[in-house]
């Protein structure tokens, strides 16, 4: 899409029509924005569960530990 513009007063250049980028609509604007939205939510929720997970995981050690202690005291009392 360039050519030559000739002229008695200006030497001759190229002209080159720039495509001009076409304008987005409205839906699709809201389409990528619904869906960045819910792979937000999708992460968010993700990191969460793996983060509450890791806090019941260590509860669920300390009681264990607790218990296996306990346990053990108790049987060694009762064999002697």
């Amino acid at each position: 899409n360039c050519y030559i513009l000739r002229s008695t007063v200006v030497p001759a250049r190229w002209h080159c029509q720039r495509k001009r980028p076409k304008a987005h609509r409205k839906e699709d604007v809201m389409g990528i924005i619904l869906v960045l939205l819910i792979l937000a939510l999708i992460f968010g929720g993700l990191g969460f569960a793996i983060h509450a997970l890791w806090i019941v995981a260590v509860i669920l050690f300390v009681v264990w530990v607790v218990a296996f202690a306990l346990g053990r005291g108790r049987s060694n009392s009762a064999r002697t």
